[in-house]
């Protein structure tokens, strides 16, 4: 009788381990397949329709080209600060050691210069120009943003980074911030915006072709190197 129960027990305890060391297999293996993960989180509602895909390396470099842009980047902020102000005066309106810009999506984007060493610091600086769209880098306490803004319709767009212009209609930016990068995609003539982040994850390098965005990135988890395609639908 005790070594019938013996048994029994033997046997219960080699099954209880194998389940053990299958559900740690599992596990490790969900670790495994989220160390990097490439799945973007969509973050704003909006009718731009775009979807991620990963692609090689060879893919990558195969039409890799520079984002060559002719951009005119101004030598003094506050001298050509005068010259806008004069040549946009429905734009660039004075209030309150800044401006309240006409946001594209309603509402206003207010720039100041308020140097002060706290969290309220914030610095506009008038960076330069692309055909009708004039750039304006605000410096905050954490990270900044570029303004762009439209001196024909008046109105302006905020972004994490520096703009990459797809075409006069279309332009996207990025930006890293404690372990979530941004792309932040805008159609001015629609007037919507797509924020798409991803975690653990920093965006290298970049170029589009078409209505096709590139991306080199660095998997922070596992320090792998990747690529994605962003595309239009």
């Amino acid at each position: 009788m005790n070594k019938i129960l013996f048994l029994a027990m033997l046997a219960s305890y080699l099954c209880k381990a194998q389940v053990d060391e299958k559900s740690k297999t599992n596990i490790d293996s969900k670790k495994q397949e989220v160390l990097c993960d490439l799945l973007p989180r969509v973050r704003t509602s909006s009718s731009l329709e775009f979807y991620a895909r990963e692609i090689s390396e060879v893919e990558y470099n195969s039409r890799k080209k520079k984002n060559i842009q002719e951009f005119t980047f101004f030598s003094n902020s506050d001298s050509i600060e005068d010259f806008l102000i004069k040549k946009y005066p429905n734009i660039f309106k004075k209030v309150d050691n800044g401006y309240n810009l006409e946001s594209y999506q309603g509402g206003n984007i207010k720039i100041k210069n308020n140097i002060v060493d706290s969290k309220a610091y914030s610095k506009y600086t008038f960076k330069g120009k692309y055909n009708k769209y004039i750039f304006v880098k605000v410096d905050l306490y954490e990270g900044g943003q570029v303004i762009i803004i439209d001196t024909e319709t008046n109105k302006s767009i905020s972004t994490p980074g520096k703009p990459y212009f797809i075409n006069d209609d279309f332009v996207y930016s990025y930006a890293f911030d404690y372990g979530t990068s941004d792309i932040h995609i805008f159609d001015l003539r629609k007037k919507e915006s797509l924020l798409l982040s991803f975690e653990n994850l920093i965006l290298e390098d970049t170029y589009n072709i078409s209505n096709h965005i590139r991306f080199k990135v660095k998997c922070l988890n596992s320090m792998e190197t990747k690529y994605i395609e962003i595309l239009k639908y």
